[in-house]
């Protein structure tokens, strides 16, 4: 599940959202919104992993695998 963009920096370039890949991996893109950035100070990679659950659960996403899924339930 890859979505494209979120939302739209104040330069009108979309930004895209992080995601995981159908193995579980969490995919951070460089021209994601600045807070996932945990490189560059942002949110942790656990509070980004929690959000992008959290979106797939209210999207009804069925493709998570191991414990992914069951940190859902």
């Amino acid at each position: 599940m890859k979505p494209e963009v979120e939302c739209v920096e104040s330069t009108g370039k979309p930004l895209r959202v992080p995601y995981l890949t159908p193995g579980g991996t969490l995919v951070i893109p460089f021209d994601s919104d600045p807070k996932y950035h945990w490189w560059k100070a942002g949110q942790s990679v656990e509070q980004t992993r929690a959000e992008v659950m959290a979106r797939m659960k209210a999207e009804g996403a069925t493709m998570l695998l191991g414990s992914d899924r069951a940190a859902m339930q």
